[in-house]
Parts: C-alpha cells; sequence; structure tokens
C-alpha cells in the first residue's frame, strides 16, 4: 500500500470518536515485571512504575524541556500559526519520550518493570500528533482577548511549574521548580499546557487529535488522583496538581465532541 494510501485512510478509520475505546482497552493491558508478581499486586506494581521511573536518570535534560514549551508558548504568542507545525511535531516528540521514561522502572523489587498500558498509548497518541504534523489542520490565531479568556494558560502553568518539595511532597513554590522538576518529560504536568494552547489560540483545529489527547488527559488525571488521594495519601500535593490536567481535557474533549457531532 502507498504511502499516499495510509494517510487517506487513516483519518477516515478515526472518523466518529470510537477509536476512544481502543485507549480504554490498552489501558486493561496488565504491566510486565521481569521478577514477576502476583495478580492480586497489579494496582500496586502499575504504582509502584509510575512513582518509580527511569525518567530520573535523565534529570540532565529536564530544564532542556522545560523551556522548549515556554519557548513555544510566547511564540505561538507572538508568531501564530508559523509555529504551529512546530508545536505539533515537539508534541508528538515528547510523548514518544513519556512512553518510555515515564512508564518503565527498573528496581531490585520488580527488575524491569513496564506499564504496557501506557506505553502503547503514549506511542499512539504520539502517532495522533505525528498525524497532525504530517497533515497540519491546527491554526493558532493571534488577536486581541479579555485577560479572563487567558484562564487555560495561567492553569496550566501552575501544574508545569510543578510547586511541589522533592523531599517532602508538600507544597514549595520555589520559582527555580520551572526548570528542574521534569514537568516537560511528564504527560500529566505538560499536557495542561498543550491542551491550555489549543483552548486559548485555536482558530481551524484537528478535533479528533485534540479528542483523543484529551479522552487519554481524563483518564491519566482520574487514574493519578486514586494514586495520590487513596494508594499513597501522603501524595495528596500531586493529586491536587492533577487538577489542572483533568479540567482542562474535560474542556477540550467537550469542545472536539460538540465540533464532530455538529458536522
Amino acid at each position: 500500500m502507498m504511502a499516499s494510501d495510509l494517510t487517506n485512510k487513516f483519518p477516515v478509520f478515526f472518523q466518529k470518536g470510537w477509536f476512544l475505546v481502543v485507549f480504554v482497552l490498552l489501558q486493561l493491558i496488565p504491566p510486565y515485571a521481569s521478577h514477576g508478581y502476583a495478580w492480586q499486586d497489579l494496582p500496586l506494581v502499575n504504582a509502584y512504575i509510575l512513582t518509580h521511573p527511569i525518567k530520573i536518570f535523565s534529570a540532565n535534560l529536564f530544564p532542556i524541556f522545560q523551556l522548549i514549551p515556554l519557548l513555544l508558548l510566547v511564540a505561538v504568542f507572538f508568531l501564530g500559526n508559523r509555529v504551529s507545525r512546530i508545536f505539533s511535531l515537539y508534541v508528538a516528540l515528547t510523548y514518544f519520550l513519556v512512553a518510555f521514561l515515564q512508564n518503565i522502572s527498573i528496581s531490585e523489587k520488580y527488575g524491569l518493570a513496564i506499564c504496557v498500558g501506557n506505553v502503547l498509548t503514549f506511542l499512539l497518541l504520539s502517532g495522533f500528533w505525528f498525524w497532525e504534523f504530517i497533515l497540519p489542520k491546527n491554526e493558532f490565531l493571534v488577536q486581541k482577548r479579555p485577560l479572563w479568556k487567558y484562564w487555560p494558560i495561567l492553569l496550566a502553568l501552575v501544574a508545569f511549574w510543578g510547586p511541589i518539595n522533592p523531599g517532602t511532597l508538600l507544597p514549595d513554590f520555589n520559582p527555580m521548580y520551572i526548570l528542574t522538576t521534569g514537568s516537560g518529560l511528564s504527560f500529566c504536568m505538560a499536557t495542561p499546557l498543550y491542551l491550555a494552547i489549543l483552548i486559548t489560540f485555536s482558530g481551524r483545529i484537528n478535533h479528533r487529535v485534540w479528542m483523543a489527547t484529551s479522552f487519554i488527559g481524563i483518564m491519566m488525571s482520574l487514574g493519578n488522583m486514586v494514586l495520590e488521594f487513596v494508594v499513597y495519601p501522603s501524595y495528596w500535593w500531586i493529586g491536587v496538581l492533577h487538577f489542572p490536567l483533568l479540567i482542562l481535557s474535560m474542556v477540550g474533549f467537550i469542545l472536539s465532541v460538540r465540533h464532530l457531532i455538529g458536522k
């Protein structure tokens, strides 16, 4: 099959939004652990992977992935649609990295452990954004807006900042964390910024990519809130910082569904 045939059929395959079921099914795939585990411990294995990811070994790269999204945000303010494809490519690449860095753990307890469902989910989402990069639909409009319409950006920046003390896991509003938290390589803390840009600046938009990103955002935020408010209550502040993802994902999902229903 020719590449042109694939690009033509890919959007048709995802016409009605039922493809969201695929994301739900992927989340049912159990984690892998080379040391094995009892089935009743499955939720604890997932929780361990998410709280002990190999991302911590790439801490030297955190400032780079903190600065680039902020620069893209500024670029959207001033350059609008001229950076839309760069934005899509960057989002696709970060989701590709997040798929592995955030969902694989290496430890004495479980050995090599992989949250398989998340890896496949984020790889598929990365594919959606690569689709948008290759066949762009998103347009960023630079225009005067009332200040209150920038609320999604402000909400997203709180999550991206990640004002949490790494030792106590309690609120800590040190401004330096904007460069050191690693939010740029975290789906739950970077995605609110991506969604906020779409909500605030978009004119014409790829609503299926928006819907997919928002739907996964809803799933991940709710799952993490269970983790941080129920499984590990001492992580409650991290749970609070997931509210921007939940709120902006719900807004994005509702807007994208309204558009598709209206067609």
